[in-house]
């Protein structure tokens, strides 16, 4: 599953979006949405969604702005506006996709495909990252713990 917010000011578009999500997106698990610049931020910010679907007009500024809050940019971007003219912007902020509005389910099921792709390959990098140098008899295994368990983990078997 691949965390994200929507960040649409247009509740005829968010809706339509969530939609499409659910229709065709499973591995998406929407954990919010917002329309302006502060409340995604702070969103984002409480949140820390793996990816973000993120409209350029929002009813207090753009997308661009609310990017340029953060100091580090540590979610994918899938831009997702009627605005065709802000494409080559939006790759600066390393944009993943660029979807026009309406949305061609087809296209938002591939730009999510490589979000997931992308979030899947960094969390492998962390791990290797991670395992590298515990690898001796005394530091063979790492414990993992999500919200019920605890698992030791051989980090041998860390791919």
């Amino acid at each position: 599953m691949i965390k994200t917010v929507i960040i649409e000011d247009e509740e005829q578009n968010k809706v339509r979006l969530e939609k499409l999500l659910n229709s065709y997106c499973p591995e998406v698990k929407l954990v919010g949405d917002a329309g302006g610049i502060k409340s995604a931020y702070n969103l984002i910010q409480r949140l820390n969604p793996d990816l973000i679907l993120l409209d350029i007009q929002l009813i207090d500024g753009t997308g661009f702005q609310l990017l340029q809050l953060f100091e580090e940019i540590d979610f994918k971007i899938i831009f997702i506006t009627a605005y065709d003219e802000y494409a080559l912007k939006a790759f600066r902020f390393n944009a993943l996709d660029y979807l026009l509005k309406p949305v061609d389910p087809d296209e938002l099921k591939t730009a999510i495909e490589k979000a997931m792709n992308q979030v899947n390959n960094s969390t492998k990098s962390q791990l290797t990252n991670a395992s590298q140098g515990f690898t001796t008899k005394e530091f063979d295994k790492i414990v993992l713990k999500d919200f019920d368990n605890i698992y030791l983990i051989d980090v041998t078997d860390i791919n």
